[in-house]
């Protein structure tokens, strides 16, 4: 019998990674857990976006994408959350119109936004939220969207804008009813007795790993043994030499507001091809320089600032397996040198250095461990390790669609990634590409850090600075533009 049961398997019920759980564990009323994104779309003369086919065409795309359709579970206090289909998934209740009789203007527009990534995902339901502003005064739409991190991780996210995004402005008629409402969840007796299969068979799955992966005995444990000494060594650093104290580390609320600026993308390859360097270390500069005009315009301390960076993990392109396939490289944002081309210099020298000595693949090793423990114990570590001792801020860099894309036949104009913030964390910068441009969208308290609201202007002045050093004209830069 209980063999019988351990190779159960239950159709349309999966079991959340440590990973993906630590982000349900991370959550509080101030700090919410969803990754999310800000569009603006161009209707032209067309009028008003059509949020009807808008809403067929996610209908119609919801089976390719089966986590939508699935809620959280929790089948005994000692065990991880499941997904479960849920029997009363309805996802036209996942989707908010505002300003349909009277349009808004960009500024309400924006506002609304703010709230609607302001509010918590109700756990009740399957974890995501679209909000659609069919047209403002000055005649674009906004679309706005928010997943949960435990679902998704930034490049994943794109799997909620595959239900919206086209990459053709031809109709697309889907039948009315070609999503197929899923059946009812297991009961949670049933998922109890899996979930202590589960647990029964942890033990055996790390020598079963070792098997099929080919390895030698020797081999594998000396792979184990060098993987575990650079996370022993990460660990020891991070809490060894906790981040400096920042005005961008204070206690939050639950407001929040997102503050974009969007910069050419031929001036960012200007200055990589210049140095010689990645666009990611690009990114990485113009944040510090912009942060540092920050801390000189508010009279705060100069000195390093420690990034949390994700790095995707996946393989090739983020398909495969829902959820979060990332792990975290640590680096120090120079804001105490003085000369933006050096802190760019820095910088690359830097995250170069972090994917030389393995401490990347350490992080990995440690998130990965943490399934190992009890939830109770995993939750405090999970808090602990994204709290403002271990960093700063988040800086991550979501590689962008290469195609022009539509929403129901509109033409996406900007896209910009929005990224959490967790305790004691008052400001998350995205950068995303597409269109020519990189898209910056700065997440932030705006009761926590008033001022973030200057950044894109400082972002604007930090790229004319690389400029400057390094010999370019730079007229390209002139053209950044800020909302929100």
């Amino acid at each position: 019998m209980w063999a019988a049961t351990t190779r159960m398997k239950l159709p349309g019920v999966e079991r959340l990674s440590a990973l993906d759980a630590s982000f349900l564990q991370l959550e509080t009323d101030a700090a919410h857990m969803h990754v999310g994104w800000l569009s603006v779309v161009d209707p032209g003369a067309a009028g008003p976006l059509d949020v009807g086919r808008l809403m067929t065409q996610v209908e119609s795309r919801l089976d390719h994408v089966p986590r939508f359709g699935q809620r959280l579970v929790w089948p005994s206090p000692v065990f991880d959350p499941w997904w479960v289909e849920d029997a009363a998934f309805d996802p036209r209740a996942h989707v908010q119109t505002v300003g349909r009789r009277w349009p808004p203007s960009r500024a309400e527009a924006a506002r609304r936004c703010d709230e609607f990534l302001s509010r918590r995902l109700d756990r009740r339901r399957p974890l995501w939220e679209l909000l659609v502003v069919p047209r403002t005064r000055s005649g674009e739409a906004v679309l706005a969207g928010k997943v949960h991190h435990a679902m998704v991780d930034g490049v994943a996210a794109v799997e909620l804008g595959a239900l919206l995004f086209d990459v053709s402005d031809a109709a697309e008629r889907a039948a009315a009813g070609a999503w197929s409402r899923p059946p009812g969840s297991p009961s949670l007796e049933r998922l109890a007795l899996h979930a202590a299969a589960e647990l029964a068979r942890n033990p055996l799955r790390a020598a079963r790993t070792a098997v099929h992966a080919g390895l030698a005995p020797r081999d594998t444990a000396q792979a184990v043994v060098t993987v575990g000494r650079a996370a022993q060594s990460v660990a020891a650093d991070l809490l060894g030499r906790p981040a400096p104290p920042s005005l961008l580390n204070r206690p939050i609320g639950p407001r929040r507001a997102v503050i974009t600026a969007r910069v050419p993308l031929a001036a960012l390859n200007e200055v990589k091809a210049r140095l010689g360097v990645k666009l990611n270390d690009v990114v990485l500069a113009l944040a510090a320089g912009a942060l540092r005009r920050l801390a000189l315009d508010i009279g705060e301390p100069l000195g390093e600032l420690r990034a949390m960076v994700p790095v995707n993990t996946r393989a090739g392109a983020p398909t495969g397996p829902a959820g979060n396939r990332i792990a975290f490289a640590f680096v120090g944002l120079p804001l105490g040198e003085p000369r933006g081309v050096r802190r760019a210099e820095l910088l690359a020298e830097r995250m170069a250095a972090v994917k030389r000595d393995g401490s990347i693949a350490a992080a990995d090793a440690l998130m990965r461990s943490l399934g190992a423990l009890p939830a109770p114990l995993r939750a405090q570590l999970a808090r602990a390790a994204a709290g403002p001792r271990v960093y700063n801020l988040v800086i991550s860099n979501v590689p962008g669609p290469r195609v022009p894309l539509f929403a129901a036949g509109a033409p996406v104009r900007e896209i910009y990634p929005v990224i959490p913030l967790s305790e004691g964390h008052a400001l998350s910068l995205g950068v995303l590409t597409y269109d020519g441009h990189a898209h910056f969208a700065w997440h932030a308290d705006p009761e926590a850090l008033p001022s973030a609201r200057r950044l894109p202007g400082l972002l604007g002045a930090a790229l004319r600075e690389l400029q400057r050093g390094l010999g370019l004209r730079g007229a390209a830069s002139e053209a950044i533009a800020a909302a929100g």
